[in-house]
Parts: structure tokens; C-alpha cells; sequence
């Protein structure tokens, strides 16, 4: 038997839980006594062993590797921003594993960050379609319909009495977006949350922040206007009846405290994008759905100034796997549409970007954008941390921002 599991344990991990026993021609490798192997980095095993006898539980005898398309993308379980690989067959995601970039991972990732950050793609609970309540009832209707519905409803209040959430989950793209919608309605109510769990954190990989991006929305703009009010501000406002108006974008405010959840009901207007149902979008006025991080281009920047990209792995509906130049599997390639593993749902979402810009058009204002790729040459030119970047740039690997960290970031 080869030492490979063992070693990692000790020498990566940090914790000797394994061990050889009956050493000779009857040898194995199991825990020490007393001991369980529960570290967080357990299912990095399954990646380096050599004869694959460690398997992952979450997706074993679930396929074939050809079967499914590798999309190469960046986790999204907290703010070192692993590179890793997604793993899609029938427009579902089976596994994560990470990829190797020497700057930010290594050859590893950690077991929630793999295991727990892309179920929400393909849950029940993913909000297919565009929603407005009538009569007290969330009820779907057309991207038209909502699009005119939420600009109308924008235009009957002033600017001081609306407020924007932004969010450390959503791309830099979105972020950016957001900031211009909000300047074009002359909102400065802007900020967004942070999520941050103290002393969930150590040496190796994991961090304190459990967001993709906070980095990348503080660099961006994402902070209060002048005579803006921040977050913490804006609750007291909807308080006080000075913000009558609520826009959040890919954040779930009413989970932020139970005086959140109280509050938000006190609002006249309340915008969400969302990916999946929560306590905020239950209780919206409007509801666009946007897509996860699985299913758009962008881009996120780690704690350490990294800027990388994700890219689409899972199509939506106004998405084609093969024109719009996603990773293909060989039953992508050669699949029909009288195939079973060709009938994967796809979900009726957008990148909160592009909902920004069909909201932006019926408005009147100057927002033109058809591709991630042209706002973020449009970030490249405005803000200085991104100055002369695009996306062959950032590539597989992401470039470094030159820019000067503070200890909260």
C-alpha cells in the first residue's frame, strides 16, 4: 500500500488520524484508536489516491467521467476563492473538485466548500421565472411585465427615500451594475452585508468571511454615497419611514437579525433578485430571478486581491451549451433531443446585470451592455485596481490586483 491518504492527513491537514495496521501482507490504513477521520479536508483523499479505493460518498456510482463537462471556476464558500473544476451532466452538477493554482489553493479545497456551495444550482426551491405579488400572492408573470412594473414602481419615489443592498455574493459585474443603476436614480442609500463567522478559520484554506467577493464589491463601489446611509442605516431608516423603497440584489436581508425581518414588512416597495427562495423574497413586492455562479460569467476577488473568473457551466434558458461556447461532455456533443440525459431542466434566470440593463433601458439611461466581458472592461477603465485588465488577463489563474490590503479585507 502506498502512504499517500496518511501523509496528506499529517503533512496537508494537519491532523495524523491515519495510520497502517497489520503491517505485512495483510496490511491496511484505518484510524488510530479513538480517533475519526473528520478533519475538513477529508475528501482531498479521493482526488491523490492513486487506485481510487477512497471514494466521495456525495457522488459515488452517480456517473461516468465522460459523461460529464469540466467547467473550470472559483468557489464560492468563502473569500480565498479555490479554484476548482465543475462537474455537469443532464444541466446538473454532480461534484466540485479543485484545480491547481499555486497562488490561492494549491491542489486542494475543503469539504464544505465542496460540498455545500452548488446543491442550491438544482434545488427545489430555485425561483424559475419572474414573480409579482397581486392580491396578497406572489405571482408569475412576464420579464416584460416585471421589467415595467419595477420601473414604474421606482419612479413614484425620490431618491432619498430608495435604498439598494449589494451583495458580497454577486460578481464584480453586478456590483458595478447595481452602483450605476442606483447613481442613475441618484440613490447614495447603498451598502452591503458582510458574513463573517469569527474563528471559522485557520491556516490552510478557510476564512472568517464566507463570501466569494467582498473584496471585489468594496473595490467596485459598494459603500455609501455622500450623505448616503449604510447598512445599519438603512434598517433605521425603514424604521422611521424614510426609506420607503428596497432593492436587494442576491442577499437575503430579512436573515440578517430578526429586526430585519420584522422591519422589511414596513416598506412600500421591495425589489429582490434572487437565486433560490428565503425569507426576503417571501415577502417581495417584485422578484427577479438571477442566476448562481454556476450559470454566468464574471468575476470575483479574493481576500488577497486576486481577481478570477467564473464561467457558465450550467445553461438557462436564454442559453444554448453549444452556441454560447460552454464546456460540452461527449453525450453534450452527440446527445439529441430525444435523449433522456438531454432533457435537464433549464432555469429561467439572468445575471442581475442584465436585468439591471433592461431596467435601465425602459428608464432612459445610458446602459448598453450585452456581454460580462464589455462591463468589465468598462470597470478596467474607470477604477484604478483593475487598470489594464480584461479577461485573457485574469485567465485560468486570475491576476493580482495591485492594491493596498486593510485588515478588514
Amino acid at each position: 500500500l502506498c502512504s499517500i491518504c496518511i501523509r496528506f492527513s499529517y503533512e496537508i491537514a494537519k491532523k495524523n488520524q491515519l495510520t497502517f495496521v497489520q503491517r505485512g501482507d495483510k496490511v491496511t490504513i484505518t484510524t488510530f484508536p479513538g480517533e475519526s477521520f473528520d478533519n475538513p479536508y477529508t475528501l482531498n483523499t479521493t482526488d491523490i489516491c492513486p487506485v481510487g479505493a477512497l471514494t466521495n460518498q456525495d457522488f459515488r456510482f452517480k456517473s461516468r467521467v465522460w459523461e460529464m463537462s469540466k467547467t473550470n471556476s472559483i468557489c464560492v464558500g468563502c473569500s480565498r476563492g479555490c479554484n476548482t473544476e465543475v462537474w455537469v451532466r443532464n444541466n446538473e452538477i454532480l461534484r466540485l473538485t479543485p484545480r491547481h493554482n499555486e497562488d490561492v489553493n494549491s491542489y486542494w479545497m475543503c469539504d464544505k466548500g465542496r460540498l455545500e456551495t452548488f446543491k442550491n444550482v438544482n434545488a427545489g426551491n430555485r425561483i424559475d421565472g419572474t414573480f409579482i405579488r397581486r392580491e396578497g400572492q406572489l405571482q408569475k408573470v412576464s420579464w416584460s411585465e416585471a421589467l415595467n412594473v419595477a420601473a414604474k414602481s421606482l419612479k413614484n419615489y425620490k431618491s432619498e427615500e430608495i435604498a439598494f443592498i449589494g451583495s458580497a455574493y454577486a460578481t464584480c459585474e453586478d456590483n458595478y451594475e447595481l452602483i450605476k443603476f442606483a447613481k442613475s436614480l441618484g440613490v447614495t442609500n447603498i451598502d452591503y452585508a458582510d458574513h463573517i463567522i469569527s474563528g471559522d478559520q485557520d491556516d490552510i484554506l478557510i476564512r472568517e468571511d464566507k463570501t466569494p467577493n467582498s473584496l471585489g464589491a468594496e473595490l467596485v463601489g459598494v459603500h455609501p454615497g455622500s450623505s448616503g446611509m449604510n447598512i445599519s442605516a438603512i434598517l433605521k431608516g425603514i424604521i422611521e419611514g424614510k426609506i420607503k423603497a428596497l432593492y436587494v440584489m442576491e442577499e437575503d436581508a430579512a436573515s440578517f437579525n430578526e429586526e430585519w425581518e420584522s422591519t422589511i414588512g414596513k416598506l412600500d416597495l421591495l425589489i429582490v433578485h434572487a437565486s433560490n427562495e428565503n425569507r426576503t423574497t417571501v415577502l417581495a413586492d417584485i422578484v427577479f430571478p438571477a442566476s448562481t455562479f454556476a450559470e454566468k460569467n464574471g468575476t470575483f476577488v479574493n481576500f488577497q486581491g486576486r481577481v478570477q473568473r467564473i464561467r457558465p457551466a450550467v445553461a438557462t434558458e436564454e442559453m444554448d451549451r453549444a452556441l454560447d461556447g460552454m464546456e460540452m461532455s461527449r453525450w453534450d456533443k452527440f446527445g439529441t433531443e430525444y435523449d433522456r440525459w438531454m432533457q435537464g431542466h433549464k432555469y429561467d434566470s439572468k445575471p442581475s446585470w442584465k436585468i439591471f440593463v433592461g431596467l435601465s433601458q425602459l428608464l432612459g439611461f445610458k446602459m448598453k451592455f450585452n456581454m460580462a466581458e464589455e462591463i468589465f472592461a468598462e470597470i478596467s477603465n474607470s477604477i484604478s485596481a483593475f487598470k489594464g485588465l480584461d479577461y485573457d488577463d485574469v485567465g485560468e489563474l486570475g491576476a493580482q490586483l495591485k492594491i493596498k490590503l486593510t485588515a478588514k479585507l
